[in-house]
This record gives structure tokens, C-alpha cells and sequence, in this order.
């Protein structure tokens, strides 16, 4: 049985996952990632404490727009994120 809430599809199919890179919660994941990976390449420490403070921040800052990513992607908890494709738009 399939319906919109449920993800069963098809072997080898993925499920797709939109991500609107217009979306600020979206920009302030990908500006903390950045930051991240830059702290780990100049060897700094305790750069998973910052990473993980820092998405707090930005779900905190952008919480609107986290709700709009999460509504437009409604059965993700319900997937096996082996098994999903991101899809960036941007419009």
C-alpha cells in the first residue's frame, strides 16, 4: 500500500528529498558546514562542539524556515536515508 504518507517505493528507486536552496535555515546549514569542514582543515579542536552549537543557533534563528523544509518534505522521517536523493532547487 502506498499512499503520500507512507515511502515504500520501488527496488533501486529513491525517494527524492527537496531542498530549497533559497531557503535561509537551508543557507545557515551549508554556512556552518562550510565553516566546519575549513576549522578541521586547519586542525583546530573541539570543532564538532562549534558544529553542533552552531545548528542549534540556526534552527533557533531560522525556525520558520526550517518548518517550511520540513513541510515540504512531510514522509522523510518516515524514509530510510540510505535509501533518499537530495533535490536542490533554486527559485
Amino acid at each position: 500500500m502506498n499512499n503520500k504518507n507512507t515511502a515504500s517505493t520501488a527496488r533501486g528507486q529513491k525517494h527524492k528529498v527537496f531542498v530549497n536552496l533559497n531557503n535561509l535555515y537551508t543557507q545557515a546549514l551549508f554556512n556552518v558546514l562550510n565553516q566546519f569542514v575549513l576549522e578541521e582543515a586547519m586542525g583546530n579542536l573541539f570543532t564538532e562542539e562549534r558544529l553542533i552549537q552552531k545548528i542549534k543557533m540556526a534552527k533557533g534563528l531560522y525556525d520558520a524556515e526550517r518548518r517550511v523544509l520540513n513541510k515540504a518534505n512531510r514522509y522523510v522521517g518516515r524514509i530510510d536515508v540510505e535509501n533518499a536523493e537530495i533535490m536542490f532547487l533554486n527559485n
